[in-house]
């Protein structure tokens, strides 16, 4: 399996969550890459929680969406991380982004480009669907 070391989590996760919006979404590429290969319950924590930064602190929407596509990737249907996902209490900040997130895309609206709007409205569809599934399921 790959193993995404604290090293390579603290490298990606500065750069996610402090560089300019495009080395933003760049790292982020790396931690959808690096999810989607064979890795253990560490690397799952250390990629669950660079999303979560970002979650956490990004002005942009578009990146926020990026985030969020990565984290219903990680936890989609797999139970082999529900220890992560519990240990992080990640439906309870999942919940509490999304009620944000829903604020801010009704001031910021405006404010992005059309494309981008389709992908961030998406985005947020998608996180209340995400948190239906996940309560349905008994996460």
């Amino acid at each position: 399996p790959l193993p995404f070391e604290e090293s390579h989590a603290q490298v990606v996760g500065a750069v996610a969550t402090t560089g300019p919006p495009s080395c933003r979404s760049l790292a982020l590429a790396i931690v959808n890459v690096a999810s989607k290969l064979p890795h253990d319950s560490a690397s799952h924590a250390r990629m669950s929680q660079i999303c979560i930064k970002v979650l956490c602190s990004e002005p942009s929407l578009i990146v926020i969406a990026q985030a969020l596509d990565i984290v219903f990737d990680l936890y989609c249907e797999d139970d082999v991380y529900r220890d992560v996902w519990e240990s992080m209490s990640l439906m309870k900040q999942l919940r509490s982004l999304a009620s944000l997130y829903k604020k801010r895309w009704r001031t910021d609206r405006s404010l992005v480009h059309e494309g981008d709007g389709a992908i961030i409205s998406e985005a947020l569809h998608n996180l209340a669907r995400f948190i239906d599934y996940k309560k349905g399921t008994g996460w």
